[in-house]
């Protein structure tokens, strides 16, 4: 039974590798959408899977697969419930908190080029199921990582001057409960990490937890490029302190459709369509942060 259902996946992946290599014209063994290839479900489930990605933020996000394109999905936010005392054949009551916060997404039709050259197509020694996987993964990555960091610079916004405001956000303005992360952009990651304590320590610290490798404040650092979250203005670092999971819901379709397109005189390949939506969860989970810091402060 698993050797036939391996055969299967190979056979479906070896049919869209076809469709490629004849630009369209062959189709066997490929599932159709109002006439455009569907990606095989093997090669979708790497492109989605985050832990491979080493750069979308959406892994420190509530990812769901939705299977309807609109509706409301339940996510559990609430961090100071309790569970109530329990008389002897008494009725359980209800929990008097709300354990879920109702998120309301419509995942939207999003489209973008997958680029293959004449020689790329026609070389069989190419993998070029895995040129199309490569390029698909940079686009939802790109695509993700957009709409994400767009989604947490409308969050709660403070402006501070000093490193003490900066603990403040950490320390007062948000939950201790949440499982909360520093996403910096290059910028301000490296201001921060020539700044020195009294002791000659460097105020970021090696974590190897974090995926920069680094903590702030014992937060693990996210860095991004400058590109993605631009600095506000010259002097100016902006960064993202919270919970990411609890602040961004991301609705992800997993259905991806290609269909095979001249783009131009000089260029062809496929069109890839993906459908998914990003929404706000909890708006007191994440604080938009920017960062102005004081002329010659002294890090204690």
């Amino acid at each position: 039974m698993e050797k036939t259902l391996i055969d299967e996946k190979n056979t479906e992946v070896r049919g869209y590798e076809d469709y490629i290599r004849s630009k369209g014209e062959v189709r066997d063994g490929v599932s159709t959408e109002n006439a455009a290839a569907v990606v095989p479900s093997e090669v979708i489930g790497e492109v989605f899977d985050l832990k491979r990605s080493k750069y979308n933020l959406a892994q420190y996000a509530t990812v769901k697969t939705v299977s309807n394109g609109q509706g409301t999905y339940p996510v559990s936010t609430n961090q100071e419930a309790i569970l109530a005392t329990k008389e002897e054949m008494a009725e359980i009551v209800d929990i008097d908190a709300d354990m879920f916060a109702n998120v309301d997404y419509k995942v939207e039709t999003r489209a973008g080029k997958i680029a293959l050259s004449n020689e790329v197509v026609e070389d069989s020694e190419v993998n070029i199921v895995q040129e199309v996987k490569d390029q698909l993964t940079k686009l939802v990555d790109n695509t993700d990582n957009k709409h994400i960091i767009d989604l947490l610079k409308d969050f709660p916004k403070q402006t501070v001057a000093t490193l003490d405001d900066l603990k403040e956000v950490n320390n007062v303005m948000l939950d201790p409960a949440l499982d909360k992360t520093v996403i910096l952009n290059q910028s301000g990651f490296n201001h921060l990490d020539t700044l020195k304590n009294s002791d000659g320590r460097y105020l970021l610290q090696p974590d190897v937890t974090a995926p920069s490798g680094k903590s702030l404040f014992g937060l693990p650092v996210a860095l991004v490029s400058d590109k993605l979250l631009a600095n506000p203005k010259a002097g100016t670092y902006p960064m993202i302190v919270g919970d990411i999971a609890q602040s961004v819901f991301v609705a992800r379709r997993n259905q991806v459709t290609t269909q095979w397109e001249k783009f131009d005189f000089y260029s062809q390949g496929l069109a890839a369509i993906i459908r998914n939506d990003y929404e706000k969860i909890d708006e007191e989970a994440s604080v938009y942060v920017e960062f102005t810091p004081n002329d010659g402060e002294a890090v204690e």
